[in-house]
């Protein structure tokens, strides 16, 4: 029986435990330093997938905005180029919705920033359940969200669009009657690519 921790700097990361030998042999000295040499390429290993997995942790947190939880403006960014190669490359259309909260500055000098933030919270959850599984729905702003629909034609974005609309008309917000509109709602746009641009 042999049992060996492998250590990455001072710390160890995990203990390997070996057993019956093959052929029913004792270990030896010599299976021990071979076993050794293949626990700091392990360590190795492991500390390279960790830094890796902590920086695709840090990525995602600078990706994401941290009020809406939604992808931020420059992950919004990089996501339309990216979208705009892979659809010029294999010549298919996309869609983008921005989604834009009417009068929520003048509800939030009414009724406080408080207020403002739970509205922004429920269209977050409205949009994010009328869009579909595949679209990519980002924080354009404080008040505008843009849904990035890849593959999809404006006639084919349509009934996404009006299904948020419908959703965000239908959220329960205490004090909008004292807007002038008596409401809060939204006001869609959609352009396609590449019939709009």
């Amino acid at each position: 029986f042999i049992s060996a921790p492998f250590r990455g700097g001072d710390k160890i990361l995990g203990v390997l435990n070996l057993s019956d030998k093959e052929g029913h042999d004792i270990f030896t000295e010599n299976d021990l330093q071979l076993l050794s040499l293949l626990l700091g390429q392990a360590a190795m290993v492991l500390e390279k997938t960790q830094s890796r997995k902590q920086a695709e942790m840090l990525i995602n947190l600078s990706a994401v905005d941290e009020t809406t939880n939604l992808y931020n403006r420059s992950f919004l960014d990089r996501r339309l180029a990216e979208e705009l190669n892979r659809s010029l490359r294999q010549n298919l259309q996309f869609t983008v919705i921005l989604v834009e909260l009417d009068h929520l500055s003048l509800y939030a000098s009414i009724c406080g920033s408080a207020a403002a933030s739970a509205v922004i919270k429920k269209a977050v959850a409205a949009i994010n359940r009328s869009a579909r599984q595949m679209d990519v729905v980002c924080a354009y702003n404080h008040e505008t969200f843009c849904i990035i629909l890849p593959g999809t034609s404006r006639s084919d974005a349509l009934p996404v669009a009006k299904r948020i609309r419908k959703a965000t008309s239908k959220m329960k917000i205490p004090g909008q009657e004292s807007l002038p509109s008596g409401r809060i709602s939204s006001s869609l746009g959609l352009a396609t690519f590449p019939d709009d641009a």
